[in-house]
């Protein structure tokens, strides 16, 4: 009984967490995680220009 009222709050937190993300997102605020994902790509993305770069410059050698 205890494990299903621990559950249904979490399900309740999350749903309370959902809307609220939500909210924010029609407002167009980004979350921390929308910012996390956004530097990831950045990185990802940085990485793979230094590569390129990397590999003109050890082409035109």
């Amino acid at each position: 009984m205890i494990h299903k009222g621990e559950t249904k709050e979490e399900e309740w937190s999350q749903a309370s967490k959902d809307r609220v993300k939500g909210m924010f997102g029609d407002m167009g605020v980004a979350t921390r995680d929308d910012v996390e994902q956004l530097e990831t790509k950045i990185q990802r993305l940085e990485d793979m220009l230094k590569q390129r770069d990397s590999d003109d410059d050890a082409n035109q050698s």
